[in-house]
């Protein structure tokens, strides 16, 4: 089963047809979307610029589209040399009608609603600087295999709080189908769909949250580092999950709960507040260790710049070269599927099924119950 990608996300299968989505259909749904703010920051080149992507102009403009991109045949670990290709050269490896991109796409006939998104500006300049600039040397796209397809590796360490991609595409209504789309904010109408035009964030690969495996090396890091431990607040902060249950609950931290040994519990439950390993707590390792599984290591989140909404993804803890990048994609996202996610080992390779068994499960699973049809699941 090739995976695709997204938390606030939609479906994983990579797309099984070469057509692009219906612009027709897009603008049906676009219809009943109420009025509001037009964005007609165009220029000559931006236009020239959307003759290839449909009838779509970019959201951010002076921005260098990318031109090579780090990739390898197979993971670091298990023999893959990163070397630079063409885009072109990506696109043909993906197929399908893909298009590489690092910007976000809409369709010239969309009209955003400013109304709908939450204009916070975090990040603002962090974030335009890389929409501008978002050539990374430190990530290379591998080929996973026909059952995966692709995956994104470390090609050098990336240190906790680097924001690490913007999630580029093609910006639509909710309610669209779509292969891989990312919610830019859950009380908005809006996500960016990376099914035929997507950049590297594409690839990123479900991994299951570990919260003791990310907090035992996160602490002594922030510990460390006082300046590190005020960038990692400031991005948590942001975030709007959190800040939400801050206001519900009441949790707040200090730097002092992190430097000092006895804050500790305060922090852990102020950083994976209503977080759960749904997926580590139902499985049995028979043949592999738990803290062999690949874990996630990127945290998603949304912004608004100027009316314009981004999702982006950051490191939660610190990356070592080699390793695969990827994030916890949410038990909706396998419910919706009826089907179980494949998990990696610290290589990259995918563990064998025979390896763990799950004790139980939130929802039903097409493929076991072919297996066994007396297999009974809570919904």
């Amino acid at each position: 089963m090739k995976q695709g990608i997204n938390s606030r996300i939609t479906t994983s299968l990579e797309p099984t047809s070469s057509t692009s989505p219906s612009i027709q259909s897009n603008n049906q749904l676009i219809e009943a979307e109420q009025k509001g703010n037009v964005n007609n920051n165009q220029s000559t080149d931006s236009i020239s610029q959307a003759n290839d992507f449909l009838g779509m102009s970019p959201l951010f403009f002076n921005t260098d589209e990318c031109t090579s991109i780090w990739y390898a045949d197979k993971p670091p670990h298990l023999g893959g040399i990163p070397r630079k290709i063409s885009v072109d050269e990506l696109n043909n490896k993906i197929g399908k009608g893909f298009t590489f991109t690092e910007n976000i796409y809409v369709n010239n006939k969309l009209k955003i609603n400013s109304k709908h998104l939450h204009n916070k500006n975090y990040m603002k300049d962090e974030l335009l600087k890389m929409i501008n600039n978002p050539f990374s040397d430190k990530l290379v796209v591998c080929d996973m295999g026909e059952e995966v397809g692709h995956g994104v590796f470390a090609r050098a360490a990336i240190q906790v709080g680097e924001i690490v991609a913007v999630y580029s595409g093609e910006l639509k209504i909710k309610g669209q189908r779509t292969q891989y789309g990312m919610d830019v904010d859950p009380e908005s109408n809006y996500i960016i769909d990376a099914t035929n035009y997507g950049g590297i964030a594409r690839f990123f690969q479900h991994l299951p949250l570990n919260i003791a495996q990310n907090f035992k090396q996160l602490v002594p890091v922030l510990q460390k580092d006082k300046k590190l431990l005020k960038r990692y607040l400031e991005l948590v902060m942001a975030g709007d999950n959190l800040t939400r249950s801050q206001k519900e609950h009441g949790i707040s931290v200090t730097m002092n709960d992190i430097v000092h040994n006895d804050g500790k519990g305060t922090f852990r439950d102020f950083l994976y507040y209503g977080k759960t390993e749904w997926e580590l707590q139902r499985l049995q390792f028979l043949e592999i260790s738990v803290n062999k599984v690949a874990s996630e290591n990127l945290v998603t989140e949304f912004s608004t710049i100027d009316g314009k909404p981004i999702a982006y993804l950051w490191a939660g803890r610190n990356i070592e070269p080699h390793e695969q990048l990827g994030f916890d994609y949410g038990i909706g996202y396998w419910r919706d599927r009826a089907t179980l996610p494949l998990l990696f080992n610290l290589a990259g390779e995918v563990i064998p099924q025979t390896s763990y068994r799950y004790s139980s499960l939130p929802f039903f699973v097409k493929e076991l119950a072919s297996k066994n049809a007396d297999i009974a699941f809570n919904i």
